[in-house]
């Protein structure tokens, strides 16, 4: 399918937002650093956002659905429900790994995280309420592990990125978020631990037309 104008011109904008933000910051994604970053008149931003807050959340927006492509190559073939939990927890984490562009991002730049949290949550309530169908987790409070697994996820991406956490530790803490969802010690470790080969996080910037939902028709 082609991509359309509307589309692609969102997408120069969020790729100079990224590239503004990785160097100076969330502060740094004024209307006119934007559009002079993406060479367009800076009364072309009004035709896509209403504020820079709305820019920020499609950066957001971006991670999110960058993290959840990149877990599910990671878990393609899988089937287990207690495996693809453990994996998806070993490659989100895996995307914060020192030195990285997106732990930058997250972590550096100042932006408002909180819809990445929420698209971590959306995306483990999907799998905890699957398995907790099937008999594969055993959970009493199903909100409030919702919100203590993902919360902690993005907390945890954080310290490994910064180094308090080694990236050696992500395994204990794939194994531990199974225990917490009522998987058995023996079984967890084993899930926690499958050979399974990992993607590298993704370069940024992220392309908008390759991860975001298009854009309809604008308004007249």
């Amino acid at each position: 399918m082609a991509i359309g104008k509307r589309d692609r011109t969102r997408s120069k904008l969020l790729i100079a937002a990224q590239e503004l933000a990785l160097e100076g910051g969330a502060s740094a994604l004024t209307v006119y650093n934007l559009t002079e970053r993406a060479e367009m008149a800076p009364g072309t931003f009004y035709n896509y956002y209403r504020t820079r807050e709305d820019v920020l959340d499609d950066i957001c927006a971006l991670l999110v659905m960058a993290t959840r492509q990149v877990v599910s190559q990671a878990i393609e073939g899988l089937t287990d429900l207690q495996a693809i939990v453990a994996t998806s927890v070993r490659q989100t984490l895996r995307m914060a790994a020192p030195g990285q562009d997106i732990g930058h991002l997250l972590f550096d730049a100042s932006l408002p995280t909180q819809n990445f949290i929420l698209g971590m949550r959306q995306f483990f309530r999907r799998d905890l309420e699957e398995g907790m169908g099937n008999g594969a987790f055993q959970v009493v409070n199903e909100a409030a592990v919702i919100a203590m697994v993902s919360g902690s996820s993005y907390g945890v991406m954080q310290d490994i990125y910064q180094e308090r956490l080694p990236m050696e530790m992500i395994e204990d803490i794939a194994e531990m978020t199974l225990r917490v969802l009522g998987v058995e010690a023996v079984v967890a470790a084993a899930q926690a631990r499958l050979p399974i080969d990992f993607c590298a996080p993704p370069k940024l910037p992220l392309i908008a037309t390759e991860l975001l939902p298009p854009l309809g028709a604008a308004a007249r």
